[in-house]
C-alpha cells in the first residue's frame, strides 16, 4: 500500500485487506508507487509469486519462482521512462 495515496485513502485500503486477510506490505509513496519505487514493487510481486508458487497443490505446479536481481518483472518497470514525480 502507498502510505501517502491520494486517490485512495490508505486507512480504507488497510480496512479492506484486514476484512480479507490479506498479507500486505507498505511503501512511503504516492498512488503509483510502480512509478517511483519500482524495485520495492517488482520484489514484493516476486515474493508473492513464489509464496503462491509455493502454496499451489504439487500436481499444479508447473513453474518456480526465484527472485534475481534481474527479472522480467525488473525489467519492465525499469523501462518505464520518464520517471514521473506524483507528489
Amino acid at each position: 500500500m502507498s502510505q501517502d495515496d491520494r486517490a485512495i485513502n490508505p486507512e480504507l485500503e488497510r480496512f479492506y485487506a484486514k476484512r480479507m486477510n490479506a498479507k500486505t506490505s507498505e511503501v512511503k509513496a504516492s498512488h503509483v508507487a510502480f512509478i517511483s519505487h519500482p524495485d520495492v514493487v517488482a520484489r514484493l510481486i516476486e515474493q508473492a509469486a513464489g509464496a503462491a508458487a509455493k502454496s499451489a497443490a504439487p500436481s499444479r505446479r508447473r513453474t518456480s519462482v526465484s527472485v534475481i536481481s534481474s527479472s522480467p518483472i525488473r525489467d519492465c518497470f525499469r523501462r518505464l521512462e520518464p520517471p514521473l514525480s506524483c507528489s
